[in-house]
């Protein structure tokens, strides 16, 4: 999702070291390029995570859990479109040939459908009290979707004719440097279809459309305030080389942001 913000209702609670999360939403977050903030069909969608939560020694915590999604997407039907007659005069006479007519053939409508999404993914966070410095935080996830691609490659099984299965992981590590400042580092990789295909002059062959992010950050912080510094370097197969093969884009990203909190 581009953003987690969406409209619904959760509900959150506990026992002993087990914690658990559920919510009914639109299914649309802000930020979608679909429909965003909105909710085109009057079928909700349900988030979970179960997990758990305990302290392995007074310096050492132990997190993870398992979570899921389920709901339907909406795939917007087309209106009907009429025959064509084009007119190209090859000869530059101004007048019209029967040759230089051309019949672009209309097409019906085709009525808006809906259809089925979810994901699953599992999670995990070690954090060990290191004397002096801090927290140092690991952490690792892994989410197996269908048909759930809000953002990059929007999932539309309908207009695909197949369901678009997407896989994603991420690990990272953070390091607190006493109370003032933190740095750390994540590495992720994010497939949105893991069945693609493409046409080459002979023959249909698979593509991997994979992207990965190597992205390193540091934290400077207040009581109320704090100033964080990222740079991402991504690797992706989105621009084409002079023979139309996928090929690397260059994308990388410095970002400066300030956050006060009040």
């Amino acid at each position: 999702f581009p953003q987690s913000f969406d409209l619904g209702a959760r509900v959150a609670g506990g026992f002993a070291f087990v914690r658990y999360e559920l919510g009914v939403m639109n299914g649309d977050p802000i930020g979608e390029r679909t429909f965003p903030g909105r909710d085109p069909n009057k079928s909700k969608d349900v988030v979970f995570r179960v997990g758990g939560a305990t302290a392995a020694t007074r310096a050492i915590r132990v997190e993870g859990g398992f979570s899921g999604l389920t709901g339907r997407g909406f795939s917007p039907g087309q209106p009907a479109t009429k025959d064509v007659i084009q007119w190209q005069d090859s000869n530059d006479d101004g007048v019209v040939d029967g040759s230089e007519l051309e019949i672009s053939a209309g097409s019906p409508a085709t009525p808006s459908q809906g259809f089925k999404r979810f994901a699953v993914g599992a999670d995990l966070r070690l954090a060990v009290a290191l004397p002096i410095l801090g927290d140092l935080s690991l952490r690792g996830e892994i989410v197996r979707a269908q048909n759930l691609d809000r953002g990059l490659m929007i999932s539309d099984p309908i207009a695909a004719t197949r369901d678009l299965r997407q896989l994603g992981w991420y690990v990272g590590v953070w390091q607190e440097l006493t109370r003032w400042a933190m740095v750390g580092v994540r590495y992720d990789r994010y497939n949105p279809d893991a069945d693609a295909r493409e046409q080459t002059p002979f023959a249909i062959v698979p593509r991997d459309p994979t992207m990965s992010t190597w992205s390193f950050s540091a934290t400077a912080r207040a009581s109320v305030a704090r100033l964080v510094a990222q740079y991402d370097h991504r690797t992706n197969a989105l621009a084409r080389d002079a023979s139309g093969a996928p090929a690397g884009l260059a994308d990388d990203s410095f970002t400066l942001r300030a956050e006060v909190r009040f």
